[in-house]
């Protein structure tokens, strides 16, 4: 059966039930400028606002990554003799955390690895020893 109130104004059932209890609060009133149909509007987007969020709640932020400081690096480097840990490569070569820090890798001389650029996109934000 169709609801011709529905198809007059384009509101469904359930919204307009929203809307009559905001007007009957005093949050919200129906006129027939525009100023009136605005503040309608504005509750329904609030409402639907505050609904979206509650179904959807923010993630919470990952702390920003920490440079790795060159000097740091320079150390990695030699210690590893200039070379791709995995490969061997010595070309387009970056210091890379073995455990990540997003997954409490500390920012040590033992917890980083010279990788090659191929490699480390590879490994991604996994271990070192996690099968990909």
């Amino acid at each position: 059966m169709s609801d011709t109130l529905t198809e007059q104004t384009g509101i469904e059932p359930e919204m307009r039930q929203k809307i009559a209890q905001a007007i009957a609060s005093g949050l919200a009133y129906y006129g027939n400028d525009n100023e009136h149909t605005f503040d309608v509007a504005s509750f329904i987007l609030a409402d639907l606002k505050t609904e979206w969020q509650q179904r959807y709640p923010k993630r919470t932020q990952v702390p920003k990554k920490r440079k790795i400081p060159r000097s740091l690096a320079n150390q990695v480097f030699e210690r590893d003799m200039y070379r791709c840990v995995t490969c061997g490569d010595w070309h387009d070569l970056a210091a890379d955390h073995i455990i990540p820090e997003s997954r409490g890798g500390p920012l040590t001389l033992d917890n980083l690895q010279t990788l090659c650029r191929s490699c480390n996109s590879r490994k991604g934000p996994h271990s070192s020893g996690e099968t990909i």
